[in-house]
């Protein structure tokens, strides 16, 4: 597909025991943000933390007020992993997931004779989810959209279902296209929400409609953000993030123990791996004065985090793990390797398919769940 990064011909191995101790640490992350998120809509607007109503309270009403709705619907959750090899959740990717298109034709070329074994979400399961939640004629909503090419394709899937969809950016006409179409249901793929905060007026008038929308914008504008992942683990009793803190209380003395050697510092809502610092690199003056320019320039859109550790390749490079859920259940996944250490496809990373010999097939079932799936492997977090 136009834009993918380039695709590595040996696959992560990835052994059963250890793909079925990730699924149900997927699981347990898809609850514990579904639980953070309820709890957050029933927080009082004067108790939300600041990070929240700095940063998108011009549309507060859209993700605290009385129609908030707190589903989830897809994410993609990429890990890395403590010194003992336990996973961390290093963002939880609640709307901006590429892979769903473009990773089984990956597989269909690189694997041909291990397709069985692939972990590589099937793109029909999202489809038929699709369907499901927003019916048969769904406004694709590219405002600022870098995966045109994804929205291509699911659109062309979703004729062939029988429906109708059509990508609309409703930014430059106020919304005449989108009126035009008539939608049952709206897709949203934005590149970034402050591009929605600015719009507020039209955005307003956008969730005003009558109709479903995935994501939902709880999930848009909070569960997506970074700094939520503290609010996650709040709700998790098990370990299943590292250590986060927005910047303005890391620079306050709350540093959760993490030491400049430790940290790394990310924008709290951007793509691509822009902007990532590892305290490592800096002396401690030059890390001080780093997070102080930041901090104002933009306080509140930043985080410091517990550095986590990579899966290293016999080459040196570096790699991740990504895994795919749908509608709660666990529908595939896939890897990064990078010569860099933020291994985005963004930074130069690449892509490596993951296959295993237990696991779910991604296709969907008529009862909505996956069938068995077989295949073979190894790994190391």
């Amino acid at each position: 597909m136009a834009g993918d990064p380039p695709c590595l011909d040996t696959p992560l191995e990835l052994p059963a025991a250890e793909w079925q101790r990730l699924k149900g640490f997927a699981a347990a992350v898809w609850q514990a943000t579904a639980d953070a998120l309820a709890a957050h809509l029933r927080t009082p607007a004067a108790d939300l933390p600041a990070w929240m109503t700095d940063q998108y309270g011009a549309l507060r009403d859209l993700w605290h007020g009385a129609g908030a709705d707190p589903r989830l619907d897809t994410m993609r959750l990429d890990l890395g992993w403590t010194d003992e090899g336990e996973p961390r959740t290093l963002e939880l990717n609640a709307w901006t997931q590429w892979g769903w298109f473009s990773l089984e034709p990956m597989a269909a070329r690189t694997l041909p004779s291990r397709q069985d074994h692939s972990l590589a979400p099937d793109p029909e399961r999202l489809v038929s989810h699709l369907l499901h939640r927003l019916g048969r004629r769904i406004a694709l909503i590219a405002a600022g959209s870098q995966v045109l090419a994804e929205l291509e394709e699911l659109a062309g899937r979703l004729a062939r279902r029988g429906a109708a969809a059509e990508i609309i950016d409703p930014l430059p006409d106020g919304g005449a296209r989108l009126r035009a179409f008539a939608p049952s249901g709206l897709l949203l793929k934005v590149c970034d929400p402050q591009l929605l905060v600015r719009h507020a007026d039209l955005i307003r008038w956008l969730a005003g409609l009558p109709l479903p929308r995935v994501p939902e914008f709880p999930s848009l504008f909070i569960a997506d953000d970074k700094t939520f992942l503290s609010e996650v683990q709040r709700h998790c009793p098990r370990p299943v993030v590292p250590a986060t803190v927005p910047l303005p209380r890391y620079l306050n003395g709350e540093t959760a123990g993490i030491t400049r050697a430790r940290a790394v510092v990310k924008p709290a809502h951007r793509m691509r791996g822009d902007g990532v610092a590892y305290g490592a690199d800096f002396t401690d003056a030059a890390w001080a004065d780093h997070l102080a320019g930041l901090h104002t320039a933009s306080p509140d859109a930043w985080i410091v985090q517990e550095r986590c550790r990579l899966r290293t390749l016999p080459d040196g490079r570096y790699g991740d793990l990504s895994v795919f859920l749908v509608d709660g259940h666990v529908a595939g996944a896939f890897a990064r390797v990078s010569p860099y250490r933020t291994v985005n496809h963004g930074q130069g990373g690449a892509v490596q398919l993951v296959v295993t010999d237990a696991g779910e097939s991604s296709r969907p079932t008529a009862d909505g769940r996956p069938p068995a799936r077989r295949g073979r492997t190894r790994s190391r977090g």
